[in-house]
């Protein structure tokens, strides 16, 4: 019998070869297939409980402080704290916190934007008559806004000085000058507001890992202004604040020093023309005081027509020498403590030293601040849109604000009192930031940048929020207190939000999750609002905004963990179904051909005397050979793969799954299918098909003949070509939607980049599987056909002819196939995902590119057949001469 056997094989050697190759692509591919998509849910589930967990994971609010997009789109835009209205009580927040399975309860109370004292900047002192113009800038990262009016500074060369001090003579525009532009150039800086916070030190420290020991409610550091109520014996609360180090101002400054070819002889002739009084000095009284008579200065005459005159001269006067420099004066301004502001000639920024210049400070702004509402985010659509709401000194505002408080001398002139005074007591530092798959949002310190993207073609441009209260990037907190301070200020219910890690949990697992949940119950009978924050992640939003254009912010997608592992689990079941149906047609397919090609052979040994259990034996021993040198080579190719891919053992377990399987299921069906070859039943209904095709009408084309008489040949791939166009769409489709949902967070584009690459394996097996389906069919079709290609060469047919015919028959039925497959991959995608425009592309270019290559194996195993049994007649011809 093994004689027998590799004599059979031997004899159908294209067949046997293709039988070892085809098993060899299962036997390879899903093991691959199986082994990726087991990694890939691993490796989702995985990096969820490592990744998502974030920072904390519940964020606790008063009930109704939701925002509408917020509840539409389930994202919260990045840190809304800047307009809390409290709303969560301290005994709350302190039954929260002295819960066991609570480890932290941060909570954040915003009280608004506060301003630091004023002060000035200056230019270092001339040579010569100089003539400055400068003017303060606040930016968005893309506009420039004035943040001042434009101040010219003139000092002219004096023709007298007083003892050698004075040089210069000074002229100005503007009154604010008066004590600023004197020998050198100063000017005021402008008022900047800045989000002050407060916080509870201990637990913020345990959430941020950051120290907050200068504001510790019980012993708070005291800086110049508690010294100064002390000295004042006022009774306003002082608020020890810590102000961000890295809380930098976004003010530019625009200078223009112009030298002057004015000396001092010129500078007395303007003197002159404005009447003012050449005697600088009259004498000395008895203290040896200087006095003098008349009026000597030219802010003296600020007022008249004629300085106004002698200013427009000077503002025209042509330069000796023109410089024009922009200074990033905000880069060293403190948001609340006073510090000066030095500029070189070279555009350099410097913290002005103590006695180099005169510096002004006024404190009369640091009792008012401002409170802004959210940014308004309106839809269009898919877009989202900001308006502006309006101006505040001239720079745009997008969120409604309020002014609370007065200026320090109306407060004074009213009370005689302050109601509190903000005490600068140090710094704190935050470190850069960096970017992470979770989010856990409203975040006070450090928040996502915000990036101009325009026509989306450009550059991006980092923005940041201008000086203004009421700006569209939302300011990050400079300054912080202890909340014991923060209650003072703000009242019974000043919490605006409570940021809680629980207790026991060392990563987001499903067990985690329902901790967490449970936890978040509890809290929401207190009346409070809760979210689940663990298992959120950072999403990229585009908002055009008006004045800006289109922008790019970072907001937090929640749930975001939850979307990702079910999407992905959805996709890779269907995936695996419809693969493992895809591989198990094949094998039937593949014995449906083995059938119609043994039937003769089985006939034969049965004449000759073998019964049914010896046929049966030594077709289950001809195929036993085969798998096992299927199994050998797939075996070699898994090793070279799992070492240069470093893939796990497992693989060899699926391997040797798939062939216990497969050798179980061919068994069973050549079992079946040598059974049917002997039913006399079969036999008869095959001779009724023939009858009945033959005694059909005569019909113009022979195509739909052949295709009915053909049916069992052409039925098995039909169906594999149905269920690969089925699959191979699917995948496709499947893939790049699930990619589409998952990528809008930085955690889903994190995961996506490790699991998505697998899936190829399935769309090329699944091609493979089905072209050698076809093949197998079209030659088993072919041999079957050899009498019929000889009577079509008898009435002279050429072998175009017959190339033609048979093109047709397959066309008809292998596009039939692909499109009934497409369809069906288009109903089972819309069943499970949503309809975009690309999808309809998608599905017809697979269908073209499928088709196309299906037709291309086809004319290309018809035209080798033909031509061989061309070759094989005329060699017959030869012979028989």
């Amino acid at each position: 019998m093994k004689q027998l056997i590799f004599h059979s094989l031997k004899r159908k050697k294209t067949t046997s070869l293709l039988f070892v190759i085809a098993f060899l692509i299962i036997l390879v591919i899903m093991p691959l297939s199986s082994t990726s998509l087991q990694d890939a849910h691993t490796q989702v589930k995985t990096d969820i409980t490592y990744y998502s967990r974030g920072s904390y994971d519940l964020l606790i609010r008063p009930l109704g402080s939701e925002r509408e997009i917020e509840k539409e789109l389930g994202i919260v835009p990045e840190n809304y704290l800047g307009f809390g209205n409290g709303g969560i009580t301290l005994k709350q927040w302190k039954a929260i916190k002295n819960r066991k399975d609570i480890e932290i309860a941060a909570p954040v109370i915003s009280l608004g934007y506060y301003t630091g004292v004023n002060t000035n900047m200056g230019l270092v002192q001339p040579e010569h008559s100089t003539r400055y113009l400068i003017q303060h800038l606040t930016t968005d990262g893309v506009n420039r806004y004035p943040a001042s009016k434009k101040y010219a500074c003139i000092l002219l060369e004096s023709p007298k000085t007083i003892d050698g001090i004075e040089k210069f003579d000074s002229i100005y525009n503007d009154k604010k000058l008066m004590n600023n532009c004197t020998e050198v150039a100063m000017v005021p800086l402008p008022t900047t507001y800045n989000l002050l916070v407060g916080i509870d030190p201990e637990q913020e420290e345990a959430l941020t890992g950051i120290s907050f020991d200068n504001i510790d409610e019980e012993y708070p550091y005291e800086g110049l202004r508690a010294a100064w109520k002390y000295s004042t014996k006022s009774k306003g609360k002082v608020i020890p604040v810590i102000q961000l180090e890295e809380g930098k101002s976004a003010i530019e400054t625009a200078i223009t020093i112009d030298t002057l070819d004015i000396n001092p002889a010129k500078t007395k002739e303007l003197r002159v023309k404005i009447q003012l009084d050449d005697n600088y000095l009259e004498g000395k009284d008895g203290n040896g005081n200087v006095y003098r008579k008349g009026t000597v200065f030219f802010s003296e005459k600020f007022y008249t027509e004629e300085y106004r005159h002698l200013v427009q001269e000077l503002l025209q006067y042509p330069a000796e020498k023109h410089v024009d420099f922009s200074a990033n004066t905000g880069s060293i301004i403190q948001p609340f403590n006073p510090n000066a502001v030095e500029i070189d000639e070279a555009g350099k920024v410097n913290e002005l030293q103590d006695g180099k210049l005169l510096q002004n400070i006024t404190m009369n702004d640091v009792t008012q601040y401002f409170t802004s509402g959210p940014l308004k985010y309106e839809k269009e659509g898919n877009k989202l849109i900001v308006k502006k709401v309006g101006e505040h000194d001239g720079v745009p505002i997008y969120r409604d604000i309020q002014k609370h408080g007065t200026t320090l001398t109306e407060a004074l002139d009213k009370d005689g009192d302050v109601p509190f005074i903000i005490d600068p007591v140090g710094d704190f530092k935050i470190g850069k930031r960096k970017e992470k798959l979770a989010s856990s949002p409203l975040g006070i310190y450090q928040m996502a940048p915000v990036y101009y993207i325009g026509n989306g073609k450009d550059k991006k441009v980092q923005m940041q929020a201008t000086i203004t209260p009421g700006s569209f990037v939302t300011s990050s907190a400079r300054g912080v207190t202890n909340i014991k301070s923060a209650a003072a200020m703000k009242g019974d219910k000043p919490i605006d939000a409570i940021r809680v890690k629980v207790a026991g949990i060392k990563g987001y697992t499903k067990e985690a999750a329902k901790k967490i949940e449970n936890i978040a119950h509890d809290i929401e009978k207190m009346g409070l609002k809760v979210t689940m924050v663990a298992g959120a992640s950072p999403q990229k939003m585009k908002v055009d905004v008006e004045g800006v254009g289109l922008v790019e912010e970072s907001w937090t997608t929640l749930g975001a963990a939850g979307s990702i592992v079910g999407q992905w689990n959805m996709t890779n079941m269907i995936l695996a179904f419809l693969f493992s149906l895809v591989t198990i047609i094949y094998i039937m397919n593949r014995m449906t051909f083995w059938q119609v090609n043994k039937q003769q052979e089985m006939l034969l040994l049965y004449q000759l005397g073998w019964n049914k259990k010896h046929i049966l034996r030594f077709s289950r021993r001809e195929i036993s050979i085969l798998m096992f040198v299927a199994w050998v080579f797939s075996l070699g190719v898994l090793s070279g793969i799992q070492q240069w891919l470093h893939l796990s053992n497992k693989i060899y377990l699926w391997q040797l799954a798939i062939t216990v399987i497969s050798i179980f299921f061919l068994y069973f069906t050549i079992s079946r299918k040598t059974k049917k070859t002997f039913n006399v039943k079969m036999k008869k209904k095959l001779v009724h098909v023939r009858e009945k095709t033959s005694n059909q009408p005569h019909r113009k084309s022979l195509v739909p003949i052949n295709l009915q008489y053909f049916y069992r040949f052409i039925r098995p791939p039909f169906i594999q070509l149905l269920l690969v166009s089925t699959l191979s769409s699917f995948v496709y489709l499947s893939l790049t939607e699930t990619v589409q949902q998952t990528n809008v967070t930085i955690l889903g584009e994190y995961i996506n980049l490790k699991v998505n690459n697998w899936h190829i394996l399935l769309i090329v097996s699944s091609y493979l599987l089905g072209l050698f389906t076809l093949v197998e069919s079209l030659a088993s079709i072919l041999m079957t056909r050899e009498q019929e290609i000889g009577i079509f060469r008898s009435i002279g047919w050429k072998i175009n002819h017959i190339f033609k015919l048979y093109m047709k028959e397959i066309a008809l039925w292998t596009g039939s196939s692909i499109l009934i497959g497409n369809s069906i991959s288009l109903i089972i995608y819309l069943s499970f995902y949503p309809l975009q425009s690309t999808v309809w592309l998608t599905i017809i270019g697979s269908f073209f590119g499928f088709y196309l290559c299906i037709l291309l194996v086809s004319a290309i195993v018809i035209n080798r057949y033909l031509k061989k049994e061309l070759g094989d007649t005329l060699s017959l011809r030869r012979k028989t001469k």
